[in-house]
């Protein structure tokens, strides 16, 4: 009986997800719970998926397994992002995208509808703001010539020097100083390395991570043992960290905010918005800071 009601769900199963991938775009041919992993290879997933594409003309269905549609020819996506692109400007709202924002609908990176178009709105005229006070020029110039002067003292001429660690130290000094009004010191980067080892750890947690997509694909799986171990409680409780990072960054701000002076950083300036358009809320301050930082770190 048990074997029978078993073989009738399987059945059932797989029925109802070869009538789902019909819906889709022709793609390669997906398998039930893997769908297409098993045509790609982690290592060179960019120029797979491209070839791939040369067979579909530039439009395809990948089943990850959770199925997603893919454009790989300029006029596909040219389609896709300008001539239609309210049509796609969703989101998926769906792990692993959603671990770095604490809520649903917030920032830039998973929020879609008014909501994006809003805080688009919002950061752009800071942004401009910033740029037209002379502030930007300055920081960028302060934060090249603090590089420049680490290669110099910290390069000898003999010993080889990891040149990629002071440039990536400059362009996060950029990113901070626009944010939060201050930069690192070359001689002191503790918070700026912790920074960045969380998010290094972040991409190792989810690269090539197969319980990560059965995440993606079943939400409900991350209360699974194991699947919603490494799925997803173990990237959750990496980024966790990144959170408190931004949030007391923006904290250290905001106890020094006078909407009565000129606002000199990001954070300023936004919380000098919200008094205005009383729909932008406290927490979005939040999560803009996490989208800026971790896309330019």
């Amino acid at each position: 009986m048990i074997l029978y009601v078993f073989t009738i769900f399987v059945i059932v199963y797989i029925v109802s997800f070869y009538r789902n991938v019909r819906k889709y775009p022709k793609g390669p041919f997906p398998l039930p719970l893997i769908g297409n992993l098993y045509h790609l290879n982690p290592e060179f997933l960019n120029e797979r998926v491209h070839e791939i594409g040369k067979d579909y003309d530039g439009c395809f269905t990948l089943f990850l397994p959770r199925p997603i549609v893919m454009f790989t020819s300029f006029e596909t996506i040219k389609e896709s992002l300008i001539s239609q692109g309210d049509t796609f400007a969703g989101r998926s709202h769906l792990p692993p995208e959603t671990l770095l924002q604490m809520h649903d609908q917030t920032g830039l990176l998973i929020s879609d509808g008014d909501v994006w178009r809003n805080q688009r709105r919002t950061s752009l005229r800071i942004l401009r703001d910033l740029a037209l006070e002379g502030n930007l020029e300055g920081q960028v110039n302060r934060s090249i010539d603090e590089m420049l002067k680490q290669i110099k003292d910290k390069n000898d001429g003999v010993t080889p020097y990891n040149i990629a660690v002071p440039i990536q130290l400059c362009i996060g000094n950029v990113i901070n100083e626009i944010l939060f009004g201050y930069h690192f010191e070359y001689d002191d980067t503790d918070r700026f390395d912790m920074f960045n080892g969380i998010i290094a750890k972040h991409l190792r947690t989810v690269k090539d991570n197969f319980f990560v997509l059965m995440v993606q694909a079943w939400p409900w799986a991350k209360n699974l043992p194991i699947i919603g171990e490494e799925g997803f409680k173990k990237p959750y409780e990496n980024v966790k960290q990144y959170h408190q990072f931004i949030e007391d960054e923006v904290n250290k701000v905001s106890e020094h905010f006078h909407s009565d002076h000129e606002p000199t950083n990001f954070v300023e300036a936004y919380l000098g918005e919200m008094q205005k358009n009383k729909e932008l809320e406290c927490v979005t301050v939040y999560i803009l800071m996490q989208t800026h930082y971790s896309l330019n770190n």
